[in-house]
């Protein structure tokens, strides 16, 4: 499986995808925000019932009307949190199966959903092993990117909050200098990042080419052992006949969450 990185030119809106919208001007992917959400709201459970168990119950555990009221502003952007579209759906389905996956769920979540994060992958990603990520770079990709939308001021915290989600992610560790490290993915993720390519219009071998699939830091061996798993668990369907790739989703997986 030839995984180079390779561009997705459509993020259909009406499937989840946000190809206008950042929440990091404002906050980052809010794992620890995210993981208590769906720790006491029901798989099934509607945008309504969510927003209602945020603003009602404090599930998120904020001391302030208005901490709830931003916090859920943000999950929403970053993720959609709403059973009916396929992108925060299938998250659902994937985020119980193992919990040292959903770093990395979160993230692939929030990539189909934020340009600017989208717009920050390859920096990270082209990091080495040990290399130290720095902000200076994001900062010029986002000034670069958003010609004087931001104040520098704003720039300055966009590029921290980057890092941080980075860091939240497991593609950063937390130091003083935040360096690059191996995040952690498996049979979860890559059927995730398969299918959001899948959603986007990418279909055989190019689904292994998007940066959600190259999220995953997994080799071609770890690719390998991904997709045996993801069949065996009756989600995917791969066939490979003569260098010609299939992909697909089995009824269980469709079932799941559908």
């Amino acid at each position: 499986m030839n995984r180079r990185i390779s561009g997705v030119h459509s993020f259909p809106e009406d499937l989840g995808f946000v190809d206008s919208a950042s929440a990091h001007a404002g906050r980052t992917i809010m794992f620890k925000e995210l993981s208590l959400l769906l720790k006491v709201t029901p798989h099934n459970s509607s945008f309504d019932d969510i927003c209602k168990r945020v603003y009602s119950d404090n599930i998120l555990q904020k001391s302030s009307v208005s901490g709830r009221k931003k916090s859920f502003y943000h999950l929403k952007l970053s993720y959609g949190l709403d059973i009916q579209v396929p992108v925060f759906r299938a998250l659902r389905f994937l985020w119980d199966f193992d919990a040292g996956e959903r770093r990395m769920l979160a993230l692939q979540c929030a990539l189909a959903r934020d340009t600017i994060l989208r717009a920050s992958a390859p920096s990270i990603l082209s990091l080495q092993k040990g290399e130290e990520a720095r902000k200076e770079p994001l900062m010029d990709l986002i000034e670069k990117e958003y010609h004087q939308r931001y104040s520098p001021k704003t720039v300055k915290s966009i590029s921290e909050n980057l890092l941080s989600s980075w860091t939240q992610s497991g593609h950063l560790e937390r130091k003083v200098r935040k360096v690059r490290t191996k995040a952690t993915a498996g049979p979860a993720s890559l059927t995730y990042g398969l299918f959001l390519g899948y959603l986007c219009g990418v279909r055989g071998n190019l689904l292994f080419h998007t940066f959600w699939a190259d999220v995953l830091d997994a080799t071609d061996t770890e690719i390998r052992e991904y997709v045996d798993e993801s069949m065996r668990k009756g989600w995917l369907i791969y066939k490979d006949a003569g260098g010609i790739v299939e992909v697909s989703f089995s009824s269980d997986f469709a079932n799941g969450f559908g």
